[in-house]
């Protein structure tokens, strides 16, 4: 398949993962939907990794054992802020958010002396901050309960971008989609750490004979597998900046299933603050393009 469709389709999926956590998660509760869920995707997944090339061979840490270990650490707690958060926000302010990696990424690159930064990517900056705070309705008399949930996404935003400088060091040693298994693997005992001290199989012990539910969490870690893989195969035939760039649809498409499924609607506000968002991505991914954040000692690939 061609880059174009292959990333258009990976979009689409993503979209899909998300809106159906948010279905598991009005089940469930965060430890249940990500351990069971996390099931599925590794069952998937694994398939997938085991199956081809040399098999499990291709799981040795081939000396990362310790950059594999703080990855695992940094998705388990990505993951549960993530979960978390949609107990408290919308999957519009959830897709839209977690976008601001971008951002991360160029600043933790500059923190460590992997990036460069101008005038135009600093004005860039003010700019989706007012956005964000418009998203989030922000006020100084009072903040919205919403906002609990935002600065959660904002966190796993942060850690996602962490994540990519931990990958860059992996990916010296292994390929790509033994490191997702074993990612998705630790965040699996992340969720079984949570569901059991939470004790959330008593609480909720009746739940476990919900059809709905274990129709929604099944589909979501079979889908969750797939964007992976499309996600990996679509960078392997395109510039992440590209990529980048079609993400940027993902949070308009969440918007309008968050209308359509859930009757969420945006306030004024709200549409303004994630034009602003949204445009100044753009912008900063479009700088990116022209080579304005070339690292200083040569191409990393994220």
């Amino acid at each position: 398949m061609n880059a174009k469709p292959l990333a258009i389709l990976t979009v689409v999926v993503m979209v899909a993962q998300t809106l159906l956590m948010r279905a598991a998660l009005a089940h469930w509760p965060v430890g249940m939907v990500g351990t069971f869920s996390r099931v599925f995707t590794i069952a998937m997944l694994g398939a997938w990794v085991l199956g081809r090339g040399r098999g499990w061979r291709r799981l040795k840490p081939r000396g990362s054992g310790g950059w594999l270990a703080a990855m695992s650490v940094n998705a388990i707690v990505i993951n549960l802020l993530l979960f978390t958060s949609l107990k408290y926000t919308t999957v519009t302010n959830h897709a839209l958010l977690y976008r601001l990696d971008v951002v991360f990424v160029i600043l933790i690159g500059i923190v460590l002396g992997l990036e460069r930064i101008g005038w135009r990517e600093l004005l860039l900056l003010p700019l989706m901050l007012f956005g964000v705070a418009c998203v989030a309705e922000i006020r100084f008399t009072r903040l919205e309960p919403h906002v609990t949930g935002d600065l959660m996404v904002v966190g796993g935003a942060l850690g996602f971008a962490i994540n990519a400088f931990i990958l860059r060091r992996i990916f010296r040693a292994m390929d790509t989609e033994a490191v997702a298994l074993i990612n998705v693997s630790a965040t699996g005992l992340g969720f079984l750490g949570t569901m059991l001290v939470r004790n959330e199989l008593t609480n909720f012990g009746d739940g476990l004979m919900d059809t709905a539910a274990w129709l929604w969490v099944a589909l979501f870690g079979m889908t969750f597998a797939i964007y992976l893989t499309l996600y990996y195969a679509t960078l392997g035939r395109m510039p992440v900046w590209k990529l980048r760039m079609w993400m940027l649809s993902a949070p308009v498409m969440v918007a309008v299933a968050d209308w359509i499924l859930w009757d969420t609607r945006l306030s004024t506000q709200q549409r303004i603050g994630m034009g602003m968002v949204l445009a100044g991505l753009a912008g900063l991914i479009h700088l990116e393009r022209n080579g304005r954040f070339l690292p200083r000692n040569g191409n990393l690939k994220e």
